[in-house]
């Protein structure tokens, strides 16, 4: 069974087996309007479906990567192998100079050093390791360094303190606090890259420097080392989830790289048809008729119902519903049980199976750890 690429909201890796045991034996067309990482358009991979797959997103910046991967676009993988790159460089560079590191730490615990010096320690330590620095952001990627270079010291400073403030008077032991410095170090080339591509859209000439393609491979990073994958968008329209923190440091990117990178994986995507619009136009440009199958996870009927700064409102619910009323394919839905979705789908003839959903994170009350889901089909 092949595996999504990406994780995405509301993904459904760990619902495969009801959803799976749940298909209709037969299937011609498939149509999945609301594709997201793809559990399900992946899981089917090696199903009999006599005629396409047709996937669908209105996120362009999860599509284009879907694009990119299916074209085995060379420049976009390219830009990946070089995050990957610098992102291992980050690694080395604390583990060659473990000494000089730890020295600022306990300097600075110990109370030899104060604030002020632990900046000018930084700031010297990049000076003097200016050549690593320069090869680990090489032509490609070296936008706005001076930033960087600032983001590293001020995230360096924070760590430090933290850690500081947590280990108190026992000793953490040199390769937790290493660990911690590590982080500090890969925080900086997160925040740094985030930033970057927050700012391109509003930077002309920003955007002139990082291309579609650049653009693309600094989204996909961000993707995959955000805290827990979240979607999180403030009222510019920044994304602003933080970097996953220590237990992201050692995680190995190429192994991504080379997920997507495998023929037979991106032939899989190629041989689909792969719209980028609203659901509904999606669904009329390419029309589900009878024996074919319709999968949908849609964004659900909560206060929080934005992803990828796509909002999809109790209208567009019911914009849904309506489709759903008057299609002759089969179809699963597959969403969480509110009292507006029951009374959208309830005496409608629909087959209504609820079963639980246990989300690992719950951030400000967007999603109960425990909800009832609901899988409505018309079969």
């Amino acid at each position: 069974m092949a595996k999504p690429f990406v994780k995405w909201a509301g993904g459904k890796e760990k619902e495969l087996n009801i959803i799976l045991e749940n298909l209709p034996n037969q299937i011609n067309n498939f149509y999945e309007p609301f594709v997201g990482g793809g559990a399900v358009f992946f899981a089917i991979k090696d199903l009999n479906i006599t005629g396409k797959r047709h996937i669908n997103d209105k996120s362009v910046e999860l599509i284009t990567l879907y694009n990119n991967i299916a074209n085995n676009n060379q420049i976009f993988f390219n830009y990946l192998n070089q995050l990957n790159y610098n992102w291992e460089l980050l690694s080395k560079l604390v583990k060659n100079n473990g000494d000089e590191l730890l020295k600022f730490y306990y300097n600075y615990k110990s109370g030899i050093n104060n604030l002020v010096q632990l900046r000018d320690s930084i700031n010297n330590f990049i000076f003097n390791h200016h050549n690593d620095f320069n090869g680990m952001l090489n032509d490609d990627f070296n936008i706005q360094i001076d930033d960087f270079y600032l983001e590293i010291v001020n995230a360096l400073i924070r760590k430090i303190k933290r850690t500081c403030h947590l280990e108190g008077k026992a000793d953490f032991g040199r390769n937790n606090v290493l660990e911690n410095i590590e982080t500090g170090f890969k925080s900086a080339f997160y925040t740094h890259f985030r930033r970057l591509y927050n700012e391109r859209s509003r930077n002309h000439e920003l955007a002139e420097v990082i291309n579609n393609e650049r653009a693309s491979a600094i989204f996909y990073f961000l993707r995959e080392f955000c805290y827990a994958s979240m979607f999180r968008y403030n009222k510019r329209g920044d994304f602003n989830v933080p970097y996953g923190g220590m237990a992201y440091n050692k995680k190995l990117f190429i192994n991504k790289i080379n997920q997507i990178q495998n023929n037979e994986y991106q032939q899989y995507i190629l041989n689909s048809v792969i719209g980028n619009q609203d659901f509904e136009d999606f669904v009329n440009n390419n029309v589900p008729q009878e024996g074919d199958f319709i999968f949908l996870d849609p964004p659900y009927d909560t206060e929080f119902s934005e992803y990828a700064k796509n909002s999809f409102e109790k209208n567009d619910q019911v914009r849904l519903a309506e489709f759903l009323y008057n299609t002759s394919a089969r179809f699963m839905l597959i969403i969480k049980d509110t009292p507006f979705i029951r009374a959208l789908y309830e005496n409608r003839g629909f087959n209504i199976l609820n079963f639980n959903k246990t989300y690992m994170v719950n951030f400000q009350n967007r999603n109960d750890r425990d909800v009832v889901h609901l899988m409505i089909t018309n079969y």
